[in-house]
């Protein structure tokens, strides 16, 4: 594990960084909307040890698991601001890249995805749709051998499964919710 300095750029395209400033250092980019993921490959590019997408305030929460080039993690908007204010607070401001370890919080609490349909029904408030949701986000999936993990041109890793996210994957959990209660109750 080593702690290495941190490099902050507002957008991390080509044109805008330094390869001097970037060398060896965790990149920081400010993530404005979900096509975030070619950062890496312009970090990787510059030089960079590893890079940090953070979210701007219009993105707020919106994280997701995605197959990077580079050591890469992406933040909500509020650890964004912890990141920029420590950054500001110091000269030399100093990061570590370590390896990948699972955690989870027992005390938090289930929440929906940005993107289905969480009710209540437009027409009749009164009526609370969804019946039946499922989980979407971050689902691990067979991912087709053809194409490369994230899709970028000069990417060649080719792997057999991938988090993906969206009413694709939820739709195989509530496909089987439906079989087993068609099943269990035929009329």
């Amino acid at each position: 594990m080593c702690f290495i300095n941190l490099y902050y750029r507002c957008a991390c395209f080509p044109d805008t960084l330094d390869r001097t400033k970037v060398q060896g250092k965790i990149l920081v980019c400010l993530r404005e909307d979900t096509s975030a993921l070619q950062f890496g490959m312009f970090a990787v590019i510059a030089g960079a040890s590893g890079v940090i997408l953070a979210n701007s305030e219009n993105m707020g929460y919106g994280i997701s698991s995605e197959p990077h080039i580079i050591a890469a993690s992406m933040v909500n908007s509020v650890d964004a601001d912890s990141i920029f204010a420590y950054m500001k607070s110091t000269k030399s401001p100093v990061a570590q890249i370590s390896e990948v370890k699972t955690e989870f919080d027992d005390n938090s609490t289930p929440s929906m995805a940005p993107f289905p349909s969480r009710g209540p029904n437009k027409i009749d408030s009164a009526i609370l749709k969804p019946d039946v949701t499922a989980p979407g986000v971050d689902i691990i999936a067979a991912f087709s051998g053809a194409t490369p993990a994230t899709k970028l041109e000069d990417d060649n890793r080719l792997v057999p499964y991938l988090p993906l996210s969206g009413t694709s994957m939820a739709c195989p959990h509530v496909s089987g919710i439906a079989a087993i209660v068609k099943t269990l109750h035929p009329d």
